[in-house]
């Protein structure tokens, strides 16, 4: 059967199926679990990736000592010495942030990634991901795949997906609108081509399904070819009761920061992704909501085999416990990469215990520590290293400085010593190299558990789809709106007021060009808002093209059709108040010319700040920028500068001016 037609349904419909389908959770099990055992049931063979990375290295250019620090002298010198083509000497050295990693992550089993912070968590999932781009100065060696393909063959950042610890959203969206953009985006407006509600649907067409679940069946399949599958992932992460409520940003109050993080996870959620990276979803999250979130992605790993890898810095006992397998890392190198319940025994072997109220995930992550390697040493190690007995570590009330014990630095087993134990000696260790040594055959994978093609709408889908988001931001922002009609209105009549009702005379000609560049003046600065809302457009488009969901021209696109009826609204209530008090040419003809040449002005105002926007990388020097623009047009306007007085040298930028002005 073709593919299925993904149906955007109405706010009351969509919740209203998420609560169907959410009321069938038990005591027993969930409706995620119940899909499982209906997939198992039905032999329904879901879309698997099994990633596997292979000696995999990330190396940088990392600066020593006072080259790190950035001062007026070096910026200035390194300013010039590259304008010349040279570059600056500066104290360098190569960091390796990953060092020869090897593992493989299973469909169906939700893996933890434990490890101290700047370790080289984050940069281990943007590599698996496809989404760390090499630089000058940053390289990446080794080999990645999944199903066996490389990530050359296919579509990585599609086939993947990436939650990132910053949480950029469109502050004037609501979650709802948040999430369905997201969801249209990822799953196309004719939904993706493998569905496992529509494969049930099948079975059950074909008279092999079960009268017991017939009502069940029926209600996943309506929720999962539709955009219900937004409302059933915030209420599964706990954002239903906000849904119309503005993210917010730093200038308009929304959610909370615990909320935004997790409109960031279900972005990603909502899409049809088989492979999920989550880093550090934890950040304002209390004990309790990470246990639901967490709950919730184990049962859906074991239902519908998606490989998932998750990142937290320190989770609590109950929810490492939910967690299939844990991969410990430190210093750029995998300690551990196994079931949870053989880490503990993992590291008894290398001599440190836990002790009996230690909750684990403290105790993997202080282990990696010197100061937790002498605490948690067994005796026979602290024999065998040649170190004091435990009892004689704590130093008495009075002790005098001199007399107290110094602290260990060096680590008792180095990390890189605990990743060749693991490897040579641990049995998951050698099972996993040995699989690591049998090549994957992708003709024996699912055929849609790979995606090829680059977005999931189509050009004109994407440009539709994104004008509608952008025309919503625009008609929230109300403030703006009314403001800039405002002092439209009161610019006008202050310049009609300085030149009203001019005398058709030689010596009025003067006068007559002063108004129409002060009208130029005007339409030119009212382009400068585009500066900071692009800026800040620019965090999250940047996130939407990480992860594939639109083209920039789409956003270029979207972003200019929307200003044209604000620009058509401004210069039209400019025109009326200017044409007039002044006394230009009382003549239809003349005063639709006047009115093309302002909007078709505004317009490449508006244009030329985004320009600007979309080259700064922050507020500071797009300013400076936009009013190096400013000043560069109104010299070379040939008004304050007659252009037989401008110098030769600068001849130049009088055709820069025409073009666009």
């Amino acid at each position: 059967m073709g593919p299925p037609t993904r149906r955007n349904v109405q706010d009351e419909e969509r919740v209203a199926l998420a609560k169907k389908l959410l009321s069938f959770n038990d005591d027993d099990s969930s409706f995620l679990e119940k899909t499982g055992v209906l997939i198992e049931k039905y032999h329904i063979r879901p879309p698997a990736v099994t990633v596997t990375y292979q000696d995999l290295t990330v190396t940088t250019r990392a600066l020593v000592g006072a080259s790190a620090i950035p001062t007026v002298g070096n910026a200035l010198i390194g300013l010039l010495l590259r304008v010349v083509g040279m570059s600056p000497r500066r104290a360098e050295t190569d960091l390796k942030i990953l060092d020869g990693l090897n593992g493989i992550l299973k469909p169906g089993r939700l893996t933890l990634l434990l490890g101290p912070p700047s370790c080289g968590k984050s940069t281990m999932m943007k590599v698996l991901s496809g989404r760390l781009r090499e630089t000058p100065i940053m390289h990446t060696a080794g080999k990645i795949t999944y199903n066996g393909v490389e990530m050359d063959k296919f579509h990585a950042q599609r086939t993947s997906a990436y939650v990132d610890q910053m949480d950029n959203h469109n502050g004037n969206l609501t979650v709802q609108e948040t999430l369905l953009y997201a969801h249209a985006c990822q799953s196309g407006l004719h939904g993706t081509p493998f569905q496992i509600a529509q494969d049930m649907l099948a079975t059950r067409n074909a008279g092999k399904g079960d009268a017991s679940t017939a009502e069940f069946e029926e209600v996943l399949h309506k929720a999962m070819v539709s955009d219900a599958r937004v409302a059933v992932w915030m209420n599964m992460v706990g954002l239903i009761h906000c849904k119309d409520t503005n993210v917010g940003d730093a200038m308009n109050r929304g959610i909370s920061g615990g909320e935004k993080k997790r409109v960031t996870m279900a972005e990603m959620l909502v899409g049809p992704r088989n492979v999920m990276f989550l880093d550090e979803i934890s950040t304002g999250l209390d004990s309790a909501t990470l246990f639901t979130i967490v709950k919730s992605l184990s049962q859906m790993s074991h239902a519908s085999r998606p490989t998932c890898l998750v990142s937290l810095l320190q989770p609590p006992p109950e929810t490492f416990q939910l967690f299939d397998d844990v991969i410990m890392i430190a210093d750029g190198v995998i300690l551990y990469h196994g079931p949870v319940t053989d880490v503990i025994p993992f590291f008894n072997t290398l001599g440190f215990d836990c002790p009996p109220r230690k909750d684990i995930p403290s105790f993997l992550l202080e282990v990696t520590t010197s100061a937790g390697q002498l605490n948690y040493a067994t005796a026979e190690l602290r024999r065998t290293m040649g170190l004091p007995a435990a009892e004689a570590q704590p130093v008495a009330e009075g002790v005098s400085k001199e007399k107290m014990p110094v602290l260990r630095k060096e680590l008792i087993v180095p990390v890189k010593n605990m990743a060749a134990m693991f490897w040579k000696d641990n049995e998951h260790g050698q099972a996993m190299l040995r699989e690591l040594g049998v090549p994957i055959d992708p003709s024996s994978t699912h055929p849609g558990s790979l995606v090829n093609t680059s977005y999931a709408l189509s050009a004109w889908e994407s440009i539709v789809v994104t004008t509608k988001r952008q025309a919503t931001l625009m008609m929230r922002d109300q403030v703006l709106l009314k403001a800039r009609m405002i002092q439209t209105v009161v610019i006008s009549l202050i310049t009609g007021s300085l030149f009203y009702m001019l005398p058709i005379t030689e010596n009025g000609a003067r006068s007559y060009f002063g108004a129409c560049f002060m009208s130029i003046l005007f339409l030119a600065f009212g382009g400068f808002p585009q500066l900071p809302i692009t800026l800040e457009m620019k965090k999250v488009f940047f996130k939407h093209r990480e992860n594939y969901f639109i083209p920039a021209y789409a956003q270029g696109i979207a972003m200019a059709v929307v200003q044209m009826p604000v620009s058509f609204l401004e210069v039209t209530l400019f025109s009326l108040i200017i044409y007039f008090m002044v006394g230009f040419y009382m003549a239809p003809s003349y005063f639709f010319t006047f009115f093309a040449i302002c909007f078709s002005l505004s317009l490449v105002a508006s244009g030329l700040f985004r320009f600007i926007a979309c080259l700064s990388p922050d507020m500071v020097i797009g300013n400076a920028l936009g009013g190096l623009a400013i000043v560069l047009l109104i010299v070379t306007s040939g008004f304050v500068i007659v252009k037989g007085s401008i110098p030769p040298w600068m001849i130049w930028a009088v055709s820069i001016e025409l073009k666009f002005l």
